[in-house]
C-alpha cells in the first residue's frame, strides 16, 4: 500500500450557494447551531467522470464539471442548520485552494491508494478531533443538492447509530452516517449500497426525487439533475463550456 500522509488545513470563509466568498467566520469556527461532522471526498483529477463526456478524452471538460458540482454539493452543505463542520479531502491542490477558499476544512490527501482508503483516514481524524459529534460521508458529485434535503437527510440519519442514502437508482451509495460511539466503515463503488447494507447500515426513507441521491456519473444524469436545479457552479461551467441550451435554470 502506498504510505499516505494527512496535512490539515483551515478556510478562510464560506461562501453562498452563488459562489461568492462571505466575510466572517468559517463553518467550523460557528458550530454552536450545528453538530454534525461532514467529510466530502473531491477526487478533481482529469480521470474524473469517465462516462459522463467520454469524448472529452484530455478530461478538462469532465475535470471542470465534477469541481462544480463539488463546490454547489459543498455550497448547499453550508446552508443545512444541522452541520458543525465541513470537510474536503482531496490530493489536488488546485481543488484545495478552491474549496479552502469557500470556508471548509482541507485535508490534503497524498496517497493514490482509493476512494475508501482516503475516507478512512479523513473519518480518522474526524473522530479523533470530535469524537462526541455525529459524522457524515458525503459523495460531492450532487450539483442540485439543497439545504433542505440535507437538513431532512441528517434528521433521519440522527435515529440511527450508522445509516446509508441510496442514490437515485437504488444501487450505489451518495451519504453515510454514524452517530457517535459506531464504527463506520465506508465501501463506495459500483453496487455499493448492498455492501453498506449487509455492514449494518440503515437506509434512510428518502423520497428518491431527494437531490441528495441524484448523484451524477452520466450525462442522463445531469439531465435529471438540471430538472431538479442545478447550482450556480454547475451552470457556470455548462455555460463556458457551451454545454448550457436544453438545461432550465
Amino acid at each position: 500500500m502506498t504510505a499516505t500522509t494527512l496535512t490539515v488545513e483551515s478556510g478562510v470563509g464560506p461562501a453562498d450557494r452563488d459562489g461568492a466568498a462571505r466575510v466572517g467566520p468559517t463553518k467550523q469556527m460557528t458550530a454552536g447551531q450545528g453538530k454534525w461532522r461532514i467529510l466530502l471526498p473531491v477526487r478533481g483529477t482529469i480521470e474524473s467522470k469517465t462516462r459522463l463526456l467520454p469524448e472529452d478524452r484530455a478530461g478538462v471538460h469532465r475535470r471542470s464539471l465534477a469541481l462544480a458540482f463539488a463546490r454547489d454539493a459543498v455550497a448547499a452543505v453550508f446552508e443545512s442548520a444541522e452541520v458543525a463542520e465541513v470537510t474536503v479531502i482531496t490530493a489536488d491542490r488546485h481543488a484545495a485552494t478552491e474549496f479552502a477558499a469557500m470556508g471548509v476544512r482541507i485535508l490534503h490527501e497524498t496517497g493514490r491508494d482509493g476512494l475508501n482508503a482516503a475516507i478512512r483516514r479523513g473519518l480518522r481524524y474526524m473522530e479523533d478531533a470530535h469524537p462526541a459529534s455525529p459524522r457524515a460521508v458525503l459523495l460531492a458529485d450532487l450539483p442540485a443538492l439543497t439545504g433542505a434535503d440535507v437538513d431532512a437527510a441528517l434528521a433521519w440519519a440522527a435515529l440511527s447509530g450508522t445509516a446509508v442514502v441510496p442514490d437515485a437508482d437504488g444501487t450505489g451509495t451518495t451519504m453515510i452516517t454514524a452517530l457517535p460511539g459506531h464504527a463506520l466503515d465506508p465501501a463506495f463503488g459500483p453496487g455499493s449500497l448492498a455492501r453498506h447494507r449487509a455492514a449494518g447500515l440503515r437506509t434512510l426513507p428518502l423520497d428518491q426525487r431527494s437531490t441528495i441521491r441524484r448523484d451524477v456519473d452520466t450525462w442522463s444524469d445531469l439531465e435529471q439533475a438540471a430538472r431538479l436545479g442545478v447550482g450556480s457552479h454547475t451552470r457556470q461551467t455548462l455555460s463556458e463550456l457551451g454545454l448550457l441550451a436544453g438545461f432550465r435554470p
